[in-house]
């Protein structure tokens, strides 16, 4: 059928060439750009991509330090086209161009905020519910910015936690117990291990303990844990700051090693 007598028309898709004859017989070839599709057409549904970035939240101790920590830009294509480049932020600099980085940093002194882009091509072309080609909706070309994620640089105080072979007296001893969190923190599990039979929690002024559970006998044992003399302590900034100390003896050692959920509560 000559391409004249071709049915309505309205919407137009780009990208191929069609041969065929017009009213007179001759070979025509026509871009389908001049090709309209018939009004009956549906558009194909055309997905956009999306990014992501690693869940990385969380709060450090002014001075901490960051090691080999992994951060990952997600890409999902869905219709458009490959990623061709990834961009990692810190503080609004680039400091990688790739998709995976591990980052680490010492002596932390500020919060650091990090987000990443990705550049992606143009999708293909999809067909539409009649099978032609159809580039409404297409994706074009682009760039996608993450979601935002921000480790918090704060000056903390720490409970320190743990089991031990002799009950501390110093400063340096109680900083030197096997387990810490910031004060901020609700809940800890204390491991006993299976060679010491001490058991010591130091928590700043402002905390207390609220409940101790072994967590295999599910056992409260708060009452175990004795008192022991303040101490002293600084803390990130340099402020002192008044530790309460307690500590359990058990006549023998754990075996097996066992947990004790620890509850703090504001005091």
């Amino acid at each position: 059928m000559p391409l004249a007598n071709k049915a309505p028309i309205t919407r137009a898709a780009s990208g191929f060439t069609v041969y065929g004859f017009d009213a007179d017989g001759k070979d025509i070839r026509i871009p389908i750009e001049d090709i309209m599709i018939p009004p009956n057409a549906t558009p194909p549904a055309y997905k956009a991509p999306t990014s992501s970035l690693t869940s990385i939240a969380s709060i450090k101790d002014i001075g901490s330090n960051i090691s080999g920590l992994s951060i990952t830009i997600g890409f999902v294509q869905e219709d458009a086209g490959q990623a061709t480049a990834y961009r990692l932020y810190k503080n609004g600099v680039v400091i990688s161009n790739e998709k995976v980085t591990i980052f680490s940093e010492s002596n932390l002194q500020e919060d650091l905020v990090f987000y990443g882009e990705v550049d992606y091509d143009q999708g293909p072309i999809k067909n539409n519910n009649i099978g032609q080609p159809d580039t409404d909706g297409r994706i074009d070309s682009g760039t996608l910015t993450t979601d935002s994620q921000a480790i918090s640089v704060v000056s903390t105080q720490k409970i320190y936690f743990g089991s031990v072979s002799t009950i501390p007296t110093t400063e340096a001893q109680y900083k030197a117990l096997p387990q810490n969190i910031i004060s901020t923190v609700s809940t800890a599990d204390l491991i006993t291990g299976t060679t010491n039979t001490k058991f010591v929690i130091s928590v700043p002024q402002g905390v207390s303990i609220g409940e101790v559970l072994d967590l295999d006998t599910n056992y409260r044992m708060e009452d175990e844990f004795l008192a022991l003399p303040e101490v002293t302590i600084t803390d990130s900034s340099g402020n002192a700051v008044v530790h309460k100390n307690y500590a359990m003896q058990n006549g023998i050692p754990y075996n097996p090693s066992t947990a004790f959920r620890i509850t703090f509560t504001n005091a």
